[in-house]
């Protein structure tokens, strides 16, 4: 579990770090900081819950109205079973968690590019390994999550406890960005 956190923070730090510092370097402001985050998280979001919200939709309206079983057979009905469980088998609210673990996640993105922009601007790269650990202590509670060890009220209440602290530092953060010009 820790690798697996540790990994995604290595990536996707390291791939913010690597473009904030070579990619953007006439772009060194606090915003510069919080549209990257915002770009990186917003991608995420459209890629991992929003085209699958849509499919998700669409199978929702056709089970609704009696097409999937005919149109859905064989080999595809048996791959999209889990689908059908979780889109018959589960309150609607609980789809809803999707769209709130995504604006969390962005507030997290939005602070984490802050995070590694800063450390780039006063050159440390200690500011990295801050944002590597971080982005593992966030990942930690979804893998215990698909684990069965903790259940999807607390990894939501987790992420939105994280997502308050994060919105808390993205506003104070604007302070040490003030005075700097490229």
């Amino acid at each position: 579990m820790l690798y697996g956190g540790l990994m995604a923070g290595i990536f996707e730090e390291t791939g913010r770090y690597i473009m904030m510092k070579y990619a953007l370097q006439k772009h060194r402001e606090w915003k510069d900081g919080l549209a990257f985050g915002l770009g990186h998280g917003g991608i995420e979001a459209i890629l991992i819950v929003g085209i699958n919200s849509v499919v998700m939709i669409v199978f929702a309206f056709m089970i609704n109205n009696g097409s999937y079983d005919a149109l859905i057979t064989g080999a595809a009905a048996e791959a999209l079973a889990p689908v059908y469980e979780q889109l018959t088998g589960s309150t609607s609210f609980i789809q809803l968690f999707a769209g709130v673990e995504r604006l969390g996640a962005l507030a997290i993105h939005m602070g984490l590019s802050i995070l590694v922009l800063y450390g780039i601007q006063k050159g440390k790269r200690i500011y990295l390994l801050y944002a590597i650990l971080l982005h593992a202590v966030i990942d930690f509670p979804a893998v215990l999550y698909q684990k069965g060890m903790i259940n999807i009220f607390v990894v939501e209440a987790y992420l939105i406890l994280l997502a308050i602290g994060f919105i808390t530092w993205i506003v104070k953060s604007r302070a040490l960005f003030s005075g700097y010009k490229m």
